[in-house]
Protein backbone atom coordinates (compact mmCIF):
# COMPACT_ATOMS: atom_id res chain seq x y z
CA UNK A 1 0.00 0.00 0.00
CA UNK A 2 2.96 2.34 0.16
CA UNK A 3 4.02 4.65 2.69
CA UNK A 4 1.56 5.39 5.47
CA UNK A 5 1.44 6.16 9.20
CA UNK A 6 1.78 3.90 11.97
CA UNK A 7 -1.95 4.29 12.80
CA UNK A 8 -3.18 3.73 9.24
CA UNK A 9 -1.29 0.59 9.17
CA UNK A 10 -2.52 -0.35 12.68
CA UNK A 11 -6.17 0.39 11.71
CA UNK A 12 -5.78 -1.54 8.26
CA UNK A 13 -4.24 -4.82 10.04
CA UNK A 14 -6.79 -4.18 13.40
CA UNK A 15 -4.66 -4.30 15.97
CA UNK A 16 -5.32 -2.70 19.40
CA UNK A 17 -2.64 0.67 19.36
CA UNK A 18 0.04 -1.16 21.68
CA UNK A 19 -0.11 -4.16 19.66
CA UNK A 20 0.64 -2.93 16.67
CA UNK A 21 3.81 -0.31 17.39
CA UNK A 22 4.76 -3.21 19.28
CA UNK A 23 4.99 -5.31 15.77
CA UNK A 24 6.05 -1.93 13.84
CA UNK A 25 9.17 -1.95 15.91
CA UNK A 26 10.01 -5.04 16.43
CA UNK A 27 9.68 -4.55 11.79
CA UNK A 28 12.16 -1.20 12.55
CA UNK A 29 14.95 -3.22 14.61
CA UNK A 30 14.89 -6.06 11.37
CA UNK A 31 15.03 -3.50 9.24
CA UNK A 32 12.03 -4.90 7.00
CA UNK A 33 10.60 -1.36 7.27
CA UNK A 34 11.84 1.98 7.34
CA UNK A 35 10.11 5.64 9.36
CA UNK A 36 10.67 8.67 7.70
CA UNK A 37 9.14 11.99 8.35
CA UNK A 38 5.99 12.94 6.70
CA UNK A 39 6.63 15.84 4.33
CA UNK A 40 3.28 17.21 4.31
CA UNK A 41 3.04 17.27 8.47
CA UNK A 42 6.68 16.95 10.16
CA UNK A 43 5.35 15.88 13.45
CA UNK A 44 4.27 12.26 11.42
CA UNK A 45 6.19 9.59 11.08
CA UNK A 46 5.48 7.25 8.02
CA UNK A 47 6.90 3.73 7.26
CA UNK A 48 7.56 1.49 4.31
CA UNK A 49 8.41 -2.00 3.51
CA UNK A 50 12.60 -1.61 3.08
CA UNK A 51 14.42 -3.77 0.26
CA UNK A 52 15.46 -6.39 3.14
CA UNK A 53 11.83 -6.51 3.64
CA UNK A 54 10.46 -7.19 0.35
CA UNK A 55 13.13 -9.98 0.12
CA UNK A 56 12.00 -11.39 3.76
CA UNK A 57 8.73 -11.13 2.17
CA UNK A 58 9.50 -13.07 -1.11
CA UNK A 59 11.18 -15.72 0.94
CA UNK A 60 7.81 -16.66 2.99
CA UNK A 61 5.67 -16.02 0.14
CA UNK A 62 5.35 -19.87 -0.78
CA UNK A 63 4.28 -20.52 3.00
CA UNK A 64 1.71 -17.73 2.49
CA UNK A 65 0.33 -19.24 -0.80
CA UNK A 66 -0.02 -22.58 0.48
CA UNK A 67 -1.37 -21.54 4.38
CA UNK A 68 -3.82 -19.17 1.76
CA UNK A 69 -4.83 -22.60 -0.02
CA UNK A 70 -5.80 -24.14 2.76
CA UNK A 71 -7.56 -21.37 4.27
CA UNK A 72 -10.10 -21.12 1.22
CA UNK A 73 -10.46 -25.08 1.27
CA UNK A 74 -12.55 -26.62 -1.69
CA UNK A 75 -13.79 -23.50 -2.85
CA UNK A 76 -13.89 -22.82 -6.54
CA UNK A 77 -12.89 -19.72 -7.80
CA UNK A 78 -16.23 -18.67 -8.09
CA UNK A 79 -17.06 -19.41 -4.40
CA UNK A 80 -13.82 -17.59 -3.49
CA UNK A 81 -14.70 -14.43 -5.48
CA UNK A 82 -18.54 -14.54 -3.36
CA UNK A 83 -16.70 -15.02 -0.07
CA UNK A 84 -14.59 -12.08 -0.94
CA UNK A 85 -17.39 -9.71 -1.82
CA UNK A 86 -19.54 -10.99 1.27
CA UNK A 87 -16.22 -10.67 3.42
CA UNK A 88 -15.70 -6.63 1.66
CA UNK A 89 -19.32 -6.09 2.77
CA UNK A 90 -18.89 -7.23 6.18
CA UNK A 91 -15.92 -4.99 6.30
CA UNK A 92 -17.62 -1.76 5.04
CA UNK A 93 -20.43 -2.44 7.79
CA UNK A 94 -18.20 -2.51 10.87
CA UNK A 95 -15.58 -0.05 9.55
CA UNK A 96 -17.77 2.61 10.78
CA UNK A 97 -18.27 1.25 13.71
CA UNK A 98 -14.79 0.46 14.29
CA UNK A 99 -13.37 3.51 13.20
CA UNK A 100 -14.69 5.57 15.60
CA UNK A 101 -13.23 4.11 18.92
CA UNK A 102 -16.22 3.74 21.10
CA UNK A 103 -15.42 2.16 24.68
CA UNK A 104 -16.26 -1.17 24.51
CA UNK A 105 -19.51 -0.61 27.44
CA UNK A 106 -20.74 1.39 24.33
CA UNK A 107 -19.70 -0.63 21.91
CA UNK A 108 -22.33 -3.24 21.52
CA UNK A 109 -25.57 -0.24 22.03
CA UNK A 110 -23.87 2.13 19.09
CA UNK A 111 -23.10 -0.72 16.40
CA UNK A 112 -26.50 -2.50 17.39
CA UNK A 113 -28.43 1.61 16.71
CA UNK A 114 -26.11 1.87 13.49
CA UNK A 115 -27.27 -1.34 12.38
CA UNK A 116 -30.74 -0.29 12.42
CA UNK A 117 -30.26 2.71 10.69
CA UNK A 118 -27.89 1.12 7.63
CA UNK A 119 -30.37 -2.00 6.71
Amino acid sequence: FGAMSKMELIKKNVHEKTTGMQIINRLINQGWVQQTTDSKDKRAKLISITEKGLAALAEQMHKIRTATSIVTGNLTYTEKMQLIRLLNKLEDFHLHIYDKNHSPEMLLELALEYKQQNP
